[in-house]
């Protein structure tokens, strides 16, 4: 409301697990508030798919109601999508029908779920700030009441009067997103096998390096391992590992090495491979086939 031309970084996503709670109302009083000016229930699914996005046309605020995220090798590329869409400057309008356009994008978005793996965003996710709604309804009483004022023009015009005059002094546009135990529980809830295994073998892992092979080996001993490897890599960095360009081979195998703690790319550069074979655990290995190399 005072900001309009400033887009923030993030969006905001409110997560029930039960329904009635409210959160309707909310959307339709903003709605009201921004009369013109506002996308309601949107079809973000659509969007992220490529779909037509004329309704986001000159709009500052878009709602999305009971957002459901389906799971498969699309995810990924959602994902890319997601994090275009709520921070590119400007935006391409495909409408059904009509003339295709170049807008600046001035548009937040408000998501309702109830359901924890709703988008799809990684730990490194920078622009989701995700609230852990209550579960337990209020009384009729209290929400008759409530919607009851979506109808009254000065509750209304007093909504809007206090956006427009909340102090919003220190407001930073870039400011990311707050990792609370609510998003902690989101990305849970949206890893897959693969993410999930790569992730218990960063936590059992004991040595500061590990190759990609070894991560791989884990995930197929835990019947997660789906075949392909850009799927393994960005499970890999989703996980908070550095894959690097070193390569050493031992007993006639590659091992691309993989950073779990402790270490720079530079140091795995700089390494000698004795220094390498220690920090992996394959000095066991290459030991064992005689200095096979």
């Amino acid at each position: 409301m005072q900001k309009p031309g400033e887009l923030p970084h993030t969006f905001y996503l409110m997560i029930a697990t039960k329904h009635g709670i409210g959160r309707n109302w909310y959307a339709s009083v903003l709605t009201r508030v921004m009369r013109g000016h506002v996308a309601a229930g949107v079809q973000i699914d659509q969007i992220l798919d490529g779909g037509f996005n004329g309704r986001l046309s000159q709009k500052l605020l878009a709602s999305v109601d009971e957002l459901k995220e389906t799971s498969g090798d699309g995810r990924y590329k959602r994902e890319m999508k997601l994090k275009s869409m709520i921070t590119e400057e400007h935006r391409h309008i495909n409408p059904k029908y009509g003339t295709e356009s170049i807008e600046k994008n001035c548009c937040r978005w408000l998501m309702f779920s109830n359901h924890f793996d709703a988008l799809p965003f990684s730990n490194e996710d920078r622009r989701g700030i995700v609230i852990r709604n209550p579960d337990k309804p209020r009384s009729p009483t209290y929400y008759k009441r409530l919607y009851k004022l979506l109808d009254d023009q000065q509750s209304i015009g007093s909504v809007r009067k206090y956006l427009e005059t909340q102090n919003i002094e220190g407001f930073n546009a870039g400011e990311p997103a707050p990792m609370n135990e609510a998003k902690k529980q989101s990305i849970d809830a949206m890893m897959g096998d693969m993410e999930r295994a790569v992730r218990d073998f960063k936590t059992e892992c004991k040595a500061p390096l590990t190759t990609i092979r070894m991560i791989r080996d884990f995930a197929e001993s835990c019947d997660a391992f789906d075949g392909n490897n850009s799927h393994l890599n960005r499970a890999i960095r989703d996980a908070g590992m550095t894959l690097t360009a070193r390569r050493i081979k031992v007993s006639g195998k590659n091992h691309s090495i993989v950073i779990v703690k402790d270490w720079a790319a530079q140091d795995v550069k700089n390494a000698s491979l004795d220094v390498l074979l220690k920090a992996t655990g394959l000095n066991n290995a290459f030991a064992a086939h005689g200095g096979s190399t």
